[in-house]
């Protein structure tokens, strides 16, 4: 029974994990902050071993439900916080934090709680709709649960625009963009499959999944390069600083940075213990940073050039099991739909937060949601297999 509920990712995706991890660790050996750097790199593994457990035996159904119970508590709470005029719940600019750190720490958590309860409640309605029947009582339930979802999204949409967060709103925009791609390409494929059966060519089971990253590359490279063409622009209407609040200025200065310590980095989180950079920081920028708010020039200052390269490779092979579901041509790949538009957020939020570091919820989402998309294809496999009968065992 314990082998046959071992987590299914992959060997190669199992080696990249393992091996990040360990150089995350061992970083703690030259870092500037040897405490943090180790007690860091641990809570990212332990971070990393749980997702993989919990993500392979609850399901995409069931993280999303988790997920949106979760942070619908953190927005009901903040809510209630912000009535109630609790201590530093809204910042001298009269954003709202909540009973968050600040008002980014606030803005991701509404928009993951207006995302997860979205993707939880689709999938439970398609799944009703495939009833053959329906009691009073479904429908009942039905209306309860429809007028419960558009508190909730009142709940969430208002905190967020409370917040004034906008890295949540980009991440969603790129998810949204992510699940139309998923649900676009393998419908084209199936459709010119479809095409060549009719005119006698031959059928394939399931399309291939290297469209599908072709286009969600494509279209992330598109978002960026239109980010970046924009950015003046959109801040202006925004009333925002066309810097994304200092973010390119700091992003320029730690580059330079890197390229002191290219190849062992300054440690795990350790480079913001250094109180002489903080200090050039502080004197360059007016500003405290504490992270640098882009996950992949984190990783090139915490292990240098290898680590960030493992880095993007580990993500890669995490998208992988998402991107074979839902080009998967069984009833699951809804599932991969759904997922596919996890990681098109996590992947966003990631070039403007640094969410793989001390805040390591959408890491957690996105091993999560690799690990039990690889358990579903491990199942739908072996559901197949079983189906084929034995010729061995055939009995006359």
């Amino acid at each position: 029974a314990l082998a046959r509920r071992a987590p299914r990712l992959s060997r190669p995706t199992t080696v990249l994990l393992v091996a990040l991890h360990v150089l995350v660790i061992a970083s703690a050996l030259w870092s500037l902050a040897p405490g943090r750097s180790a007690t860091q790199g641990l809570l990212f593994a332990l971070t990393t071993v749980t997702a993989v457990v919990v993500g392979d035996r609850i399901g995409v159904r069931g993280l999303l439900l988790a997920l949106a119970v979760a942070a619908q508590v953190g927005v009901v709470l903040s809510q209630l916080a912000v009535r109630r005029s609790w201590p530093n719940t809204i910042d001298g600019n009269g954003d709202w934090s909540g009973i968050y750190l600040n008002r980014n720490s606030l803005g991701p958590v509404a928009m993951l709680a207006l995302l997860a309860t979205f993707g939880a409640m689709a999938l439970w309605w398609q799944d009703r709709d495939g009833a053959t029947s329906r009691s009073s009582r479904d429908v009942g339930l039905g209306a309860a649960l429809g007028g419960a979802l558009v508190v909730l999204v009142v709940l969430d949409v208002h905190t967020l625009l409370r917040s004034a967060s906008l890295t949540p709103v980009v991440g969603a925009v790129v998810a949204v963009l992510t699940v139309i791609v998923a649900v676009l390409v393998p419908a084209l494929q199936q459709r010119f499959a479809s095409g060549r059966a009719a005119s006698g060519g031959p059928v394939t089971e399931q399309v291939s999944p290297w469209p599908l990253v072709a286009a969600v590359v494509a279209t992330w490279a598109g978002v960026a390069v239109v980010a970046m063409v924009g950015r003046s622009q959109l801040a202006t209407n925004l009333d925002r600083s066309s810097t994304l609040s200092g973010r390119t200025e700091l992003w320029g200065w730690l580059i330079d940075a890197i390229s002191r310590r290219p190849f062992g980095g300054w440690g795990w989180l350790g480079v913001w213990e250094d109180r002489a950079l903080e200090a050039e920081v502080v004197a360059r920028f007016n500003v405290d940073f504490s992270t640098a708010h882009n996950a992949v020039i984190e990783m090139l200052l915490a292990t240098g050039v290898f680590g960030a390269l493992l880095l993007v490779a580990t993500v890669g092979a995490l998208i992988w099991p998402t991107v074979q579901l839902t080009a998967h041509s069984g009833g699951d790949r809804r599932l991969g739909v759904v997922a596919m538009g996890l990681v098109g957020y996590v992947v966003a939020v990631n070039q403007l937060e640094t969410y793989v570091g001390a805040n390591l919820l959408p890491w957690a989402l996105l091993v999560g949601g690799a690990a039990t998309c690889a358990r579903t294809l491990a199942d739908d496999a072996g559901s197949d297999r079983a189906a084929v009968p034995n010729p061995s065992r055939v009995s006359i």
